[in-house]
Parts: C-alpha cells; structure tokens; sequence
C-alpha cells in the first residue's frame, strides 16, 4: 500500500511540475514575443520609414486647407479599396517595361530606399494586426497588449476616420466586403476597450 502511495505522490508532482513548466515556458515565449515587437516598433528604421510617415499622413488627413484636404482624403482612401488614379496598363505599355519584364521579375534585385506613404501605411497597419494576431494565438499575454494601447492612441482617430471613409466608398462602388484590417484594427480596439 505504501508502494502506491508513494507512486500517487511522486506522479502528482511530476504531473505539477509539468503544469509549472508548462505555463512558465508559455510566460517565457509570451514575454519574448512582446520584447520582439518592442524592438520592432521602437527601431530607428521602423521610425524612420513608417511611424513618421504615417504622423505626416496623419497631419495631412486633418490639417491641410479644405480643397486640398479633400483631395488628399480621396487618393489615400482609394488606394485601400483598389481603385487608383491612372491604369496599370500605362505602366504595362510602356517600351522598356515589355522589354524587361521577365529580367526585372525574376533577376533583377529590387531597390528601394524609401516607402511609398502607402506602403508606410500598410506596414504600420500590418504592426497592430501582427498584435492582434499574437494575442489571439496567444502568443502575448493580455498584459502586454494592454501595454500597447497607448502607442495606437496616438493615430487612433485618424485610422477610424480612415476605415469610415473607405466602407463609405466602398458602399458607395459597391463593394460589400468588409477589408480584413477594418475587422481587424475594430477588434483590437473592442479588446481595449475603445469604443
């Protein structure tokens, strides 16, 4: 009897420590994950190229003289529902693009120095759902989300005013689908408790 007692015992703390180690190596990879988007956000580059991008998009959307203002609006909104200003097919017509096509696509490096606002739009954007991602897999804790919230306050009202402005334009093409990001940055602000 002894023999079993002693075996219930050594296997419930074997089963306790696993549980321990468990849940602290999930704390350990929750808390690495988060230092990894620390480290991302906080770069120079990322600050260089993408967070004060979009600040200069953000001044612009709600501070530049009404007719411009407007204007400025409509190309930044039409770029997020797919209809821009010109044809891919004048780029597609052009000499040297038939030219090189298969070179440009697939030897040629790509170099860019700098991002378009657009694509500096896109990475921030990409940022806060890589988060919201990692919450919802729980790769980072509640905690450290919660540690977050107050670096999106700062362009919060701007990308609202954004996703309001491209649903109505795609109501308005008829476009019904609701894009991914909108769903997305709504949930993360639903967590926070942004209304």
């Amino acid at each position: 009897m002894d023999y079993n007692l002693g075996s219930l015992v050594l296997s419930a703390v074997a089963i306790l420590i696993t549980i321990w180690v468990t849940i602290w190596g999930k704390k350990s990879d929750q808390a690495k994950q988060n230092i990894q988007l620390i480290e991302q956000f906080f770069s120079s580059d990322f600050f260089k190229n993408v967070r004060s991008i979009v600040w200069e998009i953000d001044v612009k959307w709600f501070n530049l003289p009404d007719e411009k203002r407007e204007a400025y609006r409509k190309e930044v909104v039409l770029g997020w529902v797919g209809y821009l200003n010109g044809s891919s097919n004048d780029i597609l017509n052009h000499e040297v693009a038939k030219d090189r096509i298969e070179i440009d696509h697939h030897l040629d490096e790509v170099k860019i120095d700098y991002l378009t606002e657009h694509q500096a739009l896109s990475v921030y954007i990409g940022f806060w759902i890589k988060l919201y991602t990692y919450y919802e897999t729980g790769e980072i804790s509640k905690k450290a989300l919660r540690i977050w919230k107050q670096y999106y306050e700062y362009d919060r009202c701007f990308l609202k005013d954004l996703r309001r402005e491209i649903l109505r334009i795609s109501v308005s093409m008829q476009n019904s689908e609701k894009p991914q990001w909108i769903v997305i940055t709504e949930k993360l602000e639903k967590t926070w408790g942004i209304e």
